[in-house]
């Protein structure tokens, strides 16, 4: 029997390697607010910038992005480090993984472990799982709340997850780890993943050419962050309030060439960052036509998938 929950803690709970007291807090604050409906991360990636505009990456410790806390497990090494430990929150705090995950702010709580003895850690792991369900009482997340537990664990699979349906919209949170296996498991495709194709970032897949989709194309744009330095390639920018994606060229590209009608509609899958391995996934967007010049809108929300 597969339990894409179990997976889920699995995989999260085996990231803090070579890390014995993270591991063991982790695991007792899990213990005692297990029976809420949250999802927690260990080692959730961030990249964030320096004063200069640099980028850096950045790690998380084990946090609830439901109740906005995360937790830094104070070793030995830290206590040598504290101006740097608050540096490195405030970055976190600043950059883009709050948008989304950590909607109403991200806060710190930390464990001492170093030297101190196991009365007092218990004390501290005991009042940081109270906070957790301070926060969740306050934000409305209930034990074994309806329906949140498929909600909360369904993404894991994109596979099984697709297998089981018949649409996607861009409520649903599915992810693909590559451009071949958000078309295999969507579009019936049969592309593998050592091989050279598909590569491009828009395209038409084969099973486009005797279905529904015919004439479609499919777009995974990577989308331009603040602060990024690329003068090489096109900038993607999305509207976060009207979900509208405008192309901005690089310097000495030559525009131009197909009209307004006769732009094909396209699938599009924006890439992101996973949070653990900061590797590129893609997640749906809807379904967009260009209605001014650089200028894409959302017309659809939801994509049938093609067997």
């Amino acid at each position: 029997m597969y339990d894409p929950k179990l997976d889920y803690l699995v995989g999260e709970f085996s990231c803090a390697r070579n890390k014995r007291y993270e591991s063991y807090v982790v695991n007792r604050i899990w213990g005692l607010v297990c029976d809420l409906p949250l999802r927690p991360r260990t080692q959730m990636y961030a990249k964030v910038r320096d004063e200069e505009g640099n980028a850096h990456r950045r790690f998380i410790d084990p946090c609830f992005p439901e109740v906005g806390l995360a937790i830094e497990c104070d070793e030995q090494q830290h206590a040598q480090q504290a101006e740097e430990d608050a540096e490195r929150e405030r970055e976190i705090q600043a950059s883009d993984v709050l948008d989304g995950l950590f909607s109403g702010g991200l806060e710190f709580r930390r464990v001492v472990v170093h030297d101190r003895s196991w009365e007092d850690v218990e004390r501290q792991i005991e009042e940081i799982a109270g906070d957790v369900r301070a926060r969740a009482r306050k934000r409305g997340v209930r034990a074994k709340m309806a329906g949140a537990e498929d909600r909360a664990w369904s993404f894991i699979d994109p596979v099984r997850w697709c297998a089981g349906r018949v649409e996607l919209t861009v409520d649903d949170p599915v992810r693909f780890a590559s451009i071949t296996q958000a078309c295999n498991c969507l579009f019936g495709c049969s592309y593998q993943e050592d091989t050279k194709g598909p590569r491009r970032g828009y395209f038409t897949p084969a099973t486009f050419k005797s279905a529904r989709y015919e004439g479609w194309k499919v777009w995974f744009p990577v989308l331009y962050v603040e602060g990024m330095r690329d003068d090489k390639h096109w900038k993607n920018v999305l509207d976060p309030e009207t979900a509208a994606i405008r192309e901005y060229a690089p310097a000495g590209t030559r525009t131009g060439g197909a009209t307004l009608v006769d732009e094909p509609s396209r699938a599009v899958f924006l890439r992101e960052r996973h949070p653990l391995t900061g590797r590129s996934i893609y997640r749906f967007a809807g379904i967009y036509r260009q209605t001014a010049e650089a200028t894409y809108s959302r017309v659809a929300e939801s994509l049938g998938i093609l067997r």
